[in-house]
C-alpha cells in the first residue's frame, strides 16, 4: 500500500514539473521573436555578366575552317601534348586524322586572383591541376557547342601568379577529315578583404561591394557587420565549377538566432543572385550578421557580397 502511495505520489510530481518545465518554454518563447526572413532571386551581377562567355568567344580559325588552315595555323598544338596557353588567346588542338580521344596538358599562370573562365569548342573534360599536375578539382563537361549554357565553360578559384595546369580530356570535332579543338581561358580580379575565422571576420560596409575568392584546397572565408533597422537586405552573387556554401546565421536583442544556408552550383552559374531580407517585424533593432563562404568538397569558385 505504501508503495502504491510513493508511486502515485512521484507520478504526480513527474506531472507537475512537466508542466512547469512546457510553462517556462512558453513564457520564454513570449519574450522573444522570431526574424521575418526570405530569399529571392535577383538579376544577375557583376560577377555573372563577367564570367559568361558565348560560344563565339573561341576564335580560332584553326577548329571552325577545316584541315588546311588547322596544318597552317602558328597557335596549334598536337592532341596528347603538354604547352604553355597564354591568357585570352585561342589555341588549337590537332588529334589526327582519326578519332583520338587523349589528355592534353595545358600550363597556364593567370595575371588575377579571383577566378579564371575556361572554354572549348568540342566536347570533352576539363580538369583544374596543380603544378605538378595532381588534381586539384573534379573532371569538368565543357563544349562551346553545347545547348546548355552552363555547360559552354567552367570557372575555377585561382590565385594570381600561380603555375596550375588544364587538363583536356577530348577528342575533337571532326571538320573535313581532321579531328580538331580550341580552348581558351580568361582571368577576372575578384580579391578583396576577409577573415580566416568568425572572431576575425572582416566588417562589410553599407552598400559596398566585397569581392572573394575560394580555392579548391583553401579555406572558409569570413565576414560580419551591424545594422540598426527595422529591415537589412543580404546580397549573395557567386561562379563555381561546383558548389558554394554560404552560411548567414544573425542576432538582435528580443529576437531568436537566425541560420540559413545558400547553395550555389555549376548549373545555376548567371543566375546565383540571391537576396536574402531579414526583419524584425517593425520594431527597430540592431542586427548583428556574420556570413561564411566556404567550398564543398574541392569545389572552387568566386563570389560577391553586400548589404543594404
Amino acid at each position: 500500500m505504501m508503495k502504491r502511495k510513493a508511486s502515485m505520489l512521484l507520478l504526480a510530481l513527474a506531472i507537475a514539473l512537466s508542466f512547469s518545465f512546457a510553462g517556462a518554454e512558453s513564457l520564454f518563447a513570449a519574450s522573444a521573436d522570431s526574424f521575418g526572413a526570405g530569399v529571392t532571386k535577383a538579376a544577375p551581377s557583376d560577377i555573372t555578366k563577367a564570367g559568361t562567355p558565348a560560344a563565339g568567344a573561341l576564335k580560332d580559325r584553326a577548329v571552325r575552317a577545316g584541315s588546311a588552315k588547322i596544318a597552317a595555323a602558328a597557335k596549334n598544338v598536337g592532341g596528347g601534348s603538354t604547352s604553355f596557353l597564354p591568357e585570352n588567346t585561342a589555341v588549337g588542338i590537332n588529334y589526327g586524322s582519326s578519332y583520338n580521344y587523349c589528355d592534353t596538358w595545358f600550363r597556364i599562370k593567370p595575371s588575377h586572383s579571383g577566378y579564371i573562365t575556361v572554354s572549348q569548342y568540342s566536347p570533352g573534360n576539363i580538369q583544374l591541376c596543380s603544378s605538378r599536375k595532381g588534381g586539384l578539382s573534379d573532371s569538368v563537361y565543357v563544349s562551346a557547342q553545347s545547348a546548355t549554357s552552363y555547360m559552354k565553360y567552367v570557372t575555377f578559384g585561382v590565385k594570381a601568379k600561380t603555375t596550375y595546369y588544364l587538363k583536356v580530356s577530348s577528342g575533337g570535332t571532326s571538320i573535313n577529315g581532321i579531328y580538331a579543338n580550341s580552348i581558351q581561358y580568361k582571368s577576372t580580379s575578384f580579391d578583396g578583404k576577409y577573415g580566416k575565422s568568425k572572431k576575425k571576420a572582416a566588417r562589410l560596409k553599407k552598400n559596398k561591394k566585397r569581392k572573394g575568392y575560394i580555392l579548391s584546397n583553401g579555406g572558409s572565408k569570413y565576414y560580419k557587420f551591424s545594422k540598426k533597422s527595422r529591415k537589412v537586405k543580404i546580397y549573395i552573387d557567386g561562379t563555381t565549377d561546383e558548389t558554394l556554401k554560404v552560411v548567414v546565421t544573425a542576432k538582435a536583442k528580443g529576437f531568436f538566432k537566425y541560420k540559413r544556408t545558400i547553395y550555389m552550383n555549376r548549373s545555376t552559374n548567371g543566375y546565383n543572385g540571391n537576396v536574402l531580407t531579414l526583419s524584425t517585424k517593425g520594431k527597430k533593432r540592431t542586427i548583428s550578421v556574420n556570413v561564411k563562404v566556404s567550398r564543398l568538397g574541392n569545389s572552387s569558385g568566386a563570389y560577391q557580397l553586400r548589404y543594404k
